[in-house]
């Protein structure tokens, strides 16, 4: 009687745990699948959180129109309703397949804007810098390199030409030979004298104008300021 009144217990506590498990099956809130295409993995993880939904990356494919890394397709597809807590698979993008990057380098923006749009490339991002040996407007490096996979977004950086280093011209009248050519040191320039004397007495260009490193300053010497003549 005992192991019967036993048996009938364990039944009845099963029947009532399937009959929990079944409620709390059905209680569970029914949401729309969102649209994941072109998403990143980060991106579209929050937007399932944010239903209550699951992600799982089911594996990647070769892709002409997205680029690697982002998703290209999902399953359940999106605006389909499921329930909270299903997972929600995604393909990720590997780029196109077999395309390689073309060289650019040395080209204008507008040559590698053509070049690149024979493969439905393009550019995405200039960066100009100075360069004292490459002419203004060449590309001087690209990410991704020549001959790399195209799949991530293409980056230029694209000479500005050498730095405009100029400044006022200092003011050398009155100074000896050898204090204006300490002077013309510290600032970059040349000085070229003319005339004999111990002091400057003039200039060109004059004080203040504007100059460059590396610029011709002409001195013309006389003896002043107590000086000795020559005998």
């Amino acid at each position: 009687m005992k192991k019967i009144l036993l048996t009938l217990f364990f039944v009845a506590l099963g029947i009532a745990a399937g009959v929990v498990s079944f409620r709390s099956f059905i209680s569970v809130k029914e949401v729309e699948v969102p649209e994941l295409a072109g998403l990143s993995p980060d991106d579209a993880r929050a937007a399932l959180g944010r239903r209550g939904l699951e992600f799982e990356v089911q594996g990647s494919e070769y892709s002409a129109t997205v680029p690697q890394g982002l998703i290209t397709s999902q399953s359940p597809a999106s605006g389909q309703p499921v329930k909270q807590r299903e997972t929600v698979q995604v393909v990720i993008s590997r780029g196109p397949e077999g395309q390689s990057m073309p060289n650019i380098l040395g080209k204008t923006i507008q040559e590698a804007g053509m070049i690149l749009s024979k493969d439905e490339l393009g550019i995405t991002k200039v960066i100009s810098v100075h360069s004292p040996s490459v002419p203004p407007g060449l590309i001087i490096a690209q990410t991704p390199q020549p001959d790399r996979d195209t799949g991530s977004p293409i980056s230029v950086i694209v000479s500005a030409g050498p730095a405009d280093v100029s400044y006022y011209c200092p003011d050398f009248r009155g100074m000896s030979p050898d204090e204006a050519g300490k002077l013309a040191n510290s600032v970059g320039v040349n000085l070229a004298f003319t005339g004999v004397g111990n002091s400057v007495a003039s200039q060109n260009p004059s004080p203040g104008a504007r100059i460059e490193k590396g610029q011709n300053i002409e001195l013309d010497l006389d003896y002043t300021g107590g000086g000795q003549w020559p005998r």
